[in-house]
């Protein structure tokens, strides 16, 4: 019985596409039904690999299998992971490395991921209708980015350090199917400007300076991808989010594109002058969350409603703005009493007030409504 690790064939077109998009030529041979792929050598050394026409021939898996020892053996790498990477030509890949002390044999909690995947979700939205609108700010971002959201996956998480990965379709090069060469795909230009928005993170967290964030707002992280970036990190917990990006090689990447970064806990105050400085001035921060108390939290006595001392809820619910969110709330001392019942019996509640970001997620210092519905 051999030891050998199984591995996942990819589909023959795709094999031939990612062929091609690496410098392979080819020819036909026996009436089409072959297929010789060459790559030049040094000198007179040339590698081929030859693919049958399709897949329902006899020997396709053999060929397919002989055609990734090749390519293993030119790159030095695990046959299995050249497999993985010729399956995924289709798609750029993002991977969001949490630190480890997160991690706890390999895993982190439900909340974290629940959380992170929630806000990913929504940075890829604003992402999309950026890129689409071509705008610093966006109205109903989320509808405009929800089919480009839709198309996109969640991948395999990656041992080590506990990550993230999301796969983002970037579709076949048009020199993979033998067609004039055409403007980059909408997809990889939203994956694009993803990568310029984290490297602007990174450099104004070293620069301790929101200035560089204002000036890549048009081809990075506008106002609303900003604003989801500062839940996405301050709803983790994380002190920083390690960030690394794999571009297909179906369309080139643009000379000089960071693909990896480091973002600290550091940079959300910064994130919060830049929004501040951006945003239009119609822009409202007063929001209606409408959800759960699920936390409570005071030094005085619940019941004394003449000492004002510290008195703060969580409340886990929904708001127009940003969907689903966390929310640290401040409450007056009679407030606070009706949110003790409301969690007490499971009741739903509504507050309504001015929203701020700081490092440690969103707040309402003030609450100018709050009632149990």
């Amino acid at each position: 019985m051999s030891d050998a690790p199984k591995v996942n064939l990819p589909q023959l077109g795709l094999m031939r596409r990612f062929l091609r998009a690496n410098g392979w030529s080819s020819q036909s041979l026996r009436n089409g039904a072959l297929e010789l792929f060459t790559l030049p050598g040094e000198g007179a050394t040339a590698l081929e690999i030859v693919l049958p026409a399709n897949s329902t021939t006899v020997d396709a898996d053999r060929r397919l299998m002989q055609a990734l020892r090749t390519l293993a053996g030119l790159v030095g790498r695990e046959i299995e992971w050249v497999a993985h990477d010729v399956a995924m030509f289709d798609f750029d890949i993002v991977r969001a490395r949490l630190p480890d002390n997160m991690v706890l044999r390999d895993s982190v909690s439900l909340n974290v991921a629940e959380r992170f995947l929630r806000n990913a979700r929504r940075l890829l939205g604003s992402a999309a209708a950026a890129e689409l609108k071509r705008s610093i700010y966006v109205e109903d971002n989320q509808i405009v980015g929800a089919e480009y959201v839709n198309r996109c996956r969640f991948g395999h998480t990656f041992r080590g350090s506990f990550g993230f990965t999301i796969e983002s379709e970037a579709g076949p090069s048009p020199a993979a199917l033998d067609e004039e060469p055409g403007p980059v795909p909408f997809e990889r230009r939203v994956i694009e400007r993803i990568a310029k928005g984290l490297a602007t993170l990174e450099r104004a967290a070293l620069l301790q300076s929101h200035e560089p964030l204002i000036e890549m707002a048009a081809q990075g992280f506008n106002v609303n991808m900003l604003d989801d970036f500062t839940r996405l990190l301050g709803d983790s917990s994380a002190a920083k989010i390690t960030f690394d990006i794999t571009l297909t090689s179906a369309w080139p990447a643009p000379h000089g594109l960071q693909l990896v970064s480091e973002v600290p806990g550091s940079v959300l105050p910064l994130v919060d002058a830049a929004v501040s400085y951006l945003k239009p001035p119609s822009f409202s921060d007063i929001e209606t969350i409408v959800g759960k108390v699920i936390r409570l939290e005071t030094r005085e006595n619940p019941a004394d409603l003449l000492h004002e001392g510290t008195r703060e809820i969580v409340v886990e619910g929904e708001s127009q703005m940003r969907g689903p969110t966390l929310l640290r709330v401040k409450l007056v001392p009679h407030s606070y009493l009706v949110a003790v019942d409301a969690h007490r019996s499971g009741q739903m509640i509504k507050v309504v007030g001015l929203v701020k970001r700081s490092s440690r997620g969103n707040l309402m210092a003030s609450a100018e409504e709050f009632s149990v519905i």
